[in-house]
């Protein structure tokens, strides 16, 4: 992990009231970007439905929701798709994701915008290689689902998997649409 991934995993387990405090002193002291985001809502991450699931050869991940410090491994997996992977997940064609972008898309509310990525333990490195979202259409009144799977690790099951979790926290929280 690099620094500023260490720095976000603390902060993120500190104590509530002590986040913000944490999150301002990393940044003067440079562990964070200048412009990092952290939003305090983080105290809403939804503990309880992180999972472990095995799938298909005996593959084993933690389900989870995303968190700010994945701000990396995700951008890991960004650049391991094709473009081809890139374009049905995006629906434009998007060669780069730079941090400006990628930290908006893992500083999420977990209200309005859940996001679910399957972490791959090999020791002691993790690696996402999944994640599944759904987000809020306000214009439709209805929300959107995406997900994408490491291309190494389709077909065993993890983007169906992924489909009917989503959909399952969906009904619990009492969306309908």
């Amino acid at each position: 992990k690099s620094n500023r991934e260490r720095a976000l995993s603390l902060i993120e387990i500190a104590h509530p009231d002590h986040r913000e405090a944490l999150f301002n002193k990393a940044k003067e002291l440079g562990y964070l970007y200048t412009d990092q985001i952290y939003r305090s809502i983080s105290a809403n991450y939804p503990i309880k439905i992180e999972t472990v699931k095995t799938f298909k050869d005996g593959l084993e991940l933690k389900i989870r929701p995303i968190r700010a410090s994945d701000e990396d491994m995700m951008r890991r997996l960004f650049y391991k798709f094709s473009d081809e992977s890139k374009y049905y997940r995006y629906f434009t064609h998007v060669k780069v994701m730079p941090h400006k972008n990628m930290q908006r898309y893992v500083n999420i509310d977990y209200d309005k915008t859940l996001s679910i990525v399957g972490v791959l333990q090999t020791g002691s490195t993790q690696k996402i290689i999944a994640e599944a979202r759904y987000s809020y259409y306000e214009p439709d009144n209805v929300y959107e689902l995406a997900f994408i799977v490491n291309e190494e690790y389709q077909g065993r099951g993890i983007a169906g998997f992924l489909l009917e979790y989503l959909i399952k926290i969906a009904q619990e929280r009492g969306i309908k649409h």
